[in-house]
């Protein structure tokens, strides 16, 4: 695995951005998925989001690690234009845009990495701000309802002791920890909540505590923090937080058996206008209008054996394309001889000392810029020993210059053994021209 820095950053750049479009597609796929399960249970449509929502972190890790490992790959030819004005002529669009990502690829990372640094300084605040309540900072003791929540614990099963604390700055109950978990009451509903309806609530948090719910929504946090330019992250997370409100709801009404308590609990709670940070589990996620329609007049909930069907056949699909993609012959686009099916992939780094070409005068008087993009053969050393120009940049001048830069012989490439035996690898390299 290659840790060049410069390979890193470039492997991460492009990874967010083809999961511009990856996110999109695991975006639609759940919308789908949901619908179709719409009748479900909850925890159905829950696993659905979080299923989604790890996929969604996993696709550009997998990318990253994918562009980092120097190992067996195919290689299939490309269509070499017949003249550098038609190279020139024929840039669509989407190459015109994949151009501008590579000239602007470590200002993307850059840019990500900041925000990504403030959203995580953000979150540090909040956990900190939590802590002052677990650590006994803030807050007080009620031995009456401490009292009722070891009971209402003790009917979810719960081995570990739950802590309560009465606090003056909230006005909802909030589940903070999953070491050492504790429900925050807002001192405002020890006064003016039924006891009975407070009770309800409370026993929705220890449903939380019961499932872990707070672990799970921090890491959603993370996950949200490293990919917070992607509104499909957000719509996922959304989902997941409502199906898990419903969840809690249902397990609570469950132990009480009474839904309507909880109904009439969760309507006194929408006249409350608050703000909770992100990091806390309050009664009042979701939307309140729903979810105590559910509890009054639970629709009747049908099997999901369209849902199994569904990802049984999308994933029959994709495994399918895999499988095809790795074992079809590739075939060059001028005639129908079959391609080598496995060639060794090679790294070449443009920085290593003499190796990077200098901007023809020409070209830098007439402000050419491009990409040239090549691949290259090198020998089991590492040196290079043909360069073939896959797509001209549409200045020869500038093709001609990374082409002899690569063939004077100081460019030499990664050595890749395989058995124990330097074998001769191939390039696809991408030369980005640009002016500073």
């Amino acid at each position: 695995m290659n840790f060049d820095f410069q390979i890193i950053t470039h492997a991460l750049g492009w990874a967010l951005i083809h999961f511009l479009w990856q996110g999109l597609a695991i975006a639609l796929a759940t919308a789908f998925l949901l619908q179709i399960s719409r009748n479900a249970r909850a925890q159905t449509r829950y696993l659905i989001a979080c299923f989604s929502l790890v996929a969604c972190v996993l696709v550009p890790i997998w990318e990253v690690l994918t562009s980092l490992q120097p190992t067996v790959e195919f290689i299939g030819a490309q269509v070499i234009p017949s003249s550098f004005a038609e190279a020139k002529t024929a840039l669509s669009w989407a190459e015109q845009v994949q151009i501008w990502f590579q000239l602007h690829i470590d200002l993307i990372v850059i840019v990500w990495a900041i925000v990504v640094a403030m959203l995580g300084l953000r979150l540090l605040l909040g956990v900190v701000w939590l802590r002052s309540y677990s650590n006994g900072e803030r807050g007080v003791s009620d031995p009456y309802w401490q009292q009722k929540t070891d009971q209402l614990a003790a009917h979810f099963q719960i081995a570990k002791p739950v802590l309560v604390r009465i606090v003056e700055e909230l006005d909802s109950p909030i589940t903070i920890g999953w070491i050492r978990p504790m429900i925050l009451i807002p001192a405002s509903l020890i006064t003016g909540m039924t006891p009975s309806y407070l009770e309800a609530l409370i026993a929705h948090e220890l449903a939380h505590i019961s499932r872990f719910d707070y672990l799970v929504n921090f890491i959603q946090n993370l996950i949200e923090m490293v990919l917070f330019f992607h509104p499909a992250v957000w719509w996922i997370s959304k989902r997941i937080r409502i199906e898990r409100e419903n969840i809690a709801d249902d397990l609570a009404a469950s132990m009480l058996g009474e839904p309507r308590r909880l109904a009439l609990a969760l309507q006194e709670l929408e006249y409350l206008q608050f703000t909770t940070p992100q990091l806390a589990q309050a009664a009042h996620g979701g939307n309140l209008m729903l979810r105590i329609k559910r509890l009054v007049r639970p629709e009747a909930q049908s099997i999901s054996w369209k849902t199994a069907v569904t990802v049984i056949g999308i994933s029959a699909a994709c495994l399918g394309l895999a499988a095809h993609a790795n074992v079809a012959p590739i075939q060059t686009a001028k005639s129908n001889q079959v391609v080598p099916a496995k060639e060794f992939m090679g790294r070449l780094n443009f920085l290593n000392d003499g190796c990077t070409p200098e901007y023809p005068k020409e070209s830098l008087a007439t402000k050419e810029v491009g990409v040239t993009r090549l691949k290259v053969f090198m020998a089991t050393d590492g040196r290079v020993e043909k360069v073939d120009v896959l797509k001209s940049s549409g200045w020869p001048n500038l093709d001609n210059a990374v082409k002899g830069k690569l063939l004077a012989g100081k460019c030499k490439g990664t050595i890749v053994m395989f058995k124990g035996v330097p074998q001769a690898t191939v390039s696809l390299v991408d030369y980005v021209w640009k002016l500073d």
